[in-house]
């Protein structure tokens, strides 16, 4: 965005490099008018660069249009590329009647579509239909074919080397239609100082310089070769305008992208502090009660116990979300380490299975556990290992239904071993079950207690021992969380 007193400045350069363009045009005119020049190479060269580009600009808004919600990109779009798909028909054409209609029928076409600008409604509208795009880029070709096919049909354009009226009608037309483009978007740059509006209203006032010219010249005289200079101009500087936008994008984008980055280290060094002075009163609060279940202070009635369960109940699912966001916030930050060491795979089941006993047996939960002869040892960091398994369990636990049933099967090889968490929770979607292990996802019917950490945390984990972790449908009803982890 302009601001200030460059406003001003912007608007000077551009209406003194206008006026300069005009002084030489009308010194051609006047003192040039016989001299002619003949170079087929450059014509061709000039007209082939200026196609490309329209071509490159219209994808480049059509994008931008999407992106940025646009509508008068998305018009832009279809100017540009209905001219530069006809301009590149008239690249190929020789000098004569073809050649003059390709060039003229594409000026005009794109004076035409630019115009609708001007009607924010409109341009609304046609924005909503994107396959207006490739509709407009197919008449073009469709138009520009026709030109080659039946040659014998156009208007005729070019006479004794001089444009016919029609000719002069139809470029004079479009290059006063490109100048009231212009108008709108001058209109536009300086209610809002938006600098592309700035660069759009210059280049539709060469455009429309270039279609006024037009009427003087005839082909080959230098006054010809004017306003294709002026057309080539508009063109490079309607490129330069879209790669600067570019790079200025990019480099909004990395800016964005550090701050993004910046505030969540903020984000997980807070999490993390908080979580942090969360867990000591958290533990100091789990064993006192713990304490006074088991009597130390003295015998509770039965409602005592019961409200001081309910209460234990709720401290462990704390507990377990902070253990979690603490684990996320090492994770996000890379400080997580693996200790391996060399330990029996069923004895730390069978020490996480007992910790977890007591909500299998609060919903009913039929449980089953298959450890292979195989199994034996693995090289692995015991607590990550346990934290994992406890992760997969309770969810299963979760989703579960009362009276369910939860399975786990552990299988051996020399070179891994395969863990298998079998529950009779309603089947996932296939579509959904690479969402089961995003932060925060839940994916699963009805609402349930956690933060939706658990799966995430194990596949991290998972992922930090070298293995590889999924799930499966299972046939009938369930699902089947299976892991991997390599044995050393």
């Amino acid at each position: 965005m302009i601001k200030g007193k460059a406003v001003y400045y912007y608007m000077g350069l551009g209406i003194a490099v206008t006026a300069v363009l005009f002084l030489n045009v009308a010194h051609f005119f006047v003192f040039w008018q016989d001299c002619f020049w003949i170079n087929e190479t450059v014509r061709t060269a000039a007209e082939t660069a200026g196609a490309l580009i329209a071509i490159a600009v219209a994808f480049l808004l059509l994008q931008r249009s999407f992106e940025n919600k646009k509508p008068s990109y998305f018009i832009l779009a279809n100017g540009f590329i209905v001219m530069g798909i006809l301009d590149g028909f008239h690249t190929l054409a020789t000098l004569g009647n073809r050649f003059v209609w390709l060039h003229s029928i594409a000026t005009l076409s794109g004076g035409l579509i630019f115009i609708v600008v001007w009607s924010e409604k409109l341009s609304k509208l046609l924005s909503r239909r994107r396959w207006i795009f490739w509709f407009s880029a197919l008449f073009s070709f469709t138009l520009g074919a026709q030109a080659y096919l039946f040659p014998e049909y156009l208007p005729g354009m070019i006479e004794n080397a001089r444009f016919t009226p029609l000719a002069t009608v139809i470029n004079v037309s479009a290059g006063i239609l490109f100048l009231l483009s212009a108008i709108y978007f001058l209109r536009i740059f300086y209610r809002f100082k938006k600098t592309e509006a700035y660069w759009f209203a210059f280049l539709f006032t060469l455009f429309g310089m270039a279609g006024i010219s037009f009427q003087y010249s005839e082909v080959w005289c230098l006054e010809w070769w004017v306003w294709h200079l002026i057309r080539l101009i508009a063109f490079l500087l309607l490129l330069r305008m879209m790669i600067l936008e570019y790079r200025l994008k990019s480099i909004r984008v990395r800016k964005r992208n550090r701050k993004l980055q910046e505030l969540d280290e903020r984000k997980t060094m807070f999490v993390s502090h908080v979580s942090h002075e969360f867990r000591n009163p958290l533990m100091i609060a789990r064993e006192s009660i713990n304490m006074i279940l088991e009597g130390v202070h003295g015998e509770l009635n039965s409602d005592q116990k019961k409200l001081l369960g309910y209460t234990q109940n709720s401290i462990e699912r704390l507990t377990r979300m902070v253990v979690n966001i603490l684990d996320i916030s090492k994770i996000e930050a890379g400080n997580m380490e693996i200790n391996r060491t060399k330990f029996k795979v069923e004895s730390l089941l069978n020490e996480v299975i007992a910790i977890n006993r007591r909500e299998i047996t609060k919903k009913l939960i039929v449980y089953e556990q298959d450890v292979r002869e195989d199994v034996g040892f693995i090289l692995a960091d015991r607590d990550k290992l346990s934290e994992i398994i406890i992760n997969v369990l309770n969810n299963a636990v979760r989703y579960t239904p009362d009276e369910g049933k939860i399975n786990i099967s552990v299988t051996g090889t020399d070179g891994d071993v395969r863990f298998e968490v079998s529950d009779s929770n309603p089947q996932i979607a296939d579509e959904d079950q690479d969402s089961v292990f995003d932060k925060y996802e839940r994916v699963s019917s009805g609402s349930k207690e956690g933060a939706g950490l658990d799966l995430p945390i194990a596949r991290e984990l998972v992922i930090l021992h070298g293995g590889t972790i999924w799930i499966e449908n299972i046939e009938g009803v369930g699902n089947k969380i299976i892991f991997i982890l390599p044995r050393r």
